[in-house]
């Protein structure tokens, strides 16, 4: 049995027998806020013993466990990754996820299967360091050659959001202003019969889902590497730029520069000439945004980044 200490007591909580390996791992993944400093306080100084966090004895292969809708163990020592699920939802975002993953190839750089027996996926643990938004240029490119490898498909951005209309029909609204701003967005859409690229998207794209590894320890070979597959989904060519931005944040100037780089490397024969028009970007992102709402009703928790795609369609459509 080992000695783990437990961080948070919800849904989302992680437990780490303080070695210096799982420290140094939890001190690089910690997110930002004066809660988690000094809970990093703790982590990095605190002695077994000294630490003010609930002590829990377990029987587990490693020394740190991420719990959510999956349980993930981080085995340091031999540099492997358990990940099991709790429930049929998240067996069957465990099992997509192995699925997206062969499908991807050598498309997209991803932690190695090592075995699955049906209940237990083991992967290499690959060491990797936060992805910052100044990584996301490198990110996006190897993201595209993961588009461009599955599956693409043609539609018009009128066709996409008459589907998204049918369904928001279901939904009885309380906030007019919202209601508004979505039919102004979708009216915009419906009279666009340009050809709307679909493929493979993760999904569930932030830049806590993103590890930067350096091959041989050098900063100048940088590889990034994408984690939790079991979101990928069919969408437009910006859904994963749009919900990344939505989740950390992104400059409007750097959304831009990011969405030409994503529609130009993706390629198609509506931009012969290689530029991409604000108009383009703006069609995508209108699309992704009244997806984000349309899914986020389905989930019923989660009304701030429903209220947040709103604010950014207003941008657009004023």
């Amino acid at each position: 049995m080992t000695a783990f200490y437990q961080i948070g007591n919800g849904f989302h909580r992680f437990l780490y027998n303080p070695t210096p390996k799982s420290k140094a791992f939890l001190l690089n993944h910690l997110p930002k806020g004066k809660k988690w400093r000094i809970i990093g306080f703790f982590i990095k100084h605190g002695k077994p013993g000294f630490i003010p966090f609930k002590r829990i004895e377990l029987n587990e292969p490693g020394d740190l466990i991420l719990y959510g809708f999956q349980k993930k163990v981080f085995d340091f020592d031999n540099c492997k990754v358990y990940t099991s699920a709790f429930d049929e939802k998240g067996q069957k975002d465990l099992e997509r996820s192995i699925k997206i993953k062969k499908l991807a190839g050598n498309s997209l750089f991803t932690s190695k299967i090592l075995s699955w027996d049906g209940k237990i996926l083991v992967e290499e643990l690959i060491t990797t360091h936060p992805a910052k938004i100044s990584d996301l240029e490198t990110v996006f490119a190897s993201l595209v050659a993961f588009y461009k490898h599955n599956e693409i498909k043609t539609s018009t951005f009128a066709a996409e959001a008459n589907k998204i209309d049918e369904k928001l029909n279901n939904y009885v609204w309380k906030n007019g202003g919202i209601v508004e701003t979505i039919e102004k967005a979708m009216n915009m859409l419906k009279n666009r019969k340009e050809p709307c690229y679909l493929c493979l998207n993760h999904g569930d794209f932030h830049l806590r889902n993103i590890g930067i590894h350096y091959a041989c320890g050098c900063p100048l070979a940088k590889y990034p590497y994408i984690f939790d597959l079991g979101s990928a989904r069919l969408g437009g060519l910006l859904d994963d730029l749009t919900w990344l931005g939505l989740v950390d944040g992104l400059p409007k100037s750097q959304f831009y520069n990011l969405a030409g780089q994503i529609i130009r490397e993706f390629g198609t024969n509506s931009i012969p000439d290689g530029i991409v028009s604000h108009e383009t970007i703006d069609l995508y992102h209108t699309l992704a945004l009244l997806k984000i709402i349309e899914r986020e009703l389905t989930l019923e928790n989660k009304v701030n980044k429903i209220s947040m795609a709103a604010e950014k369609l207003k941008e657009i459509i004023k």
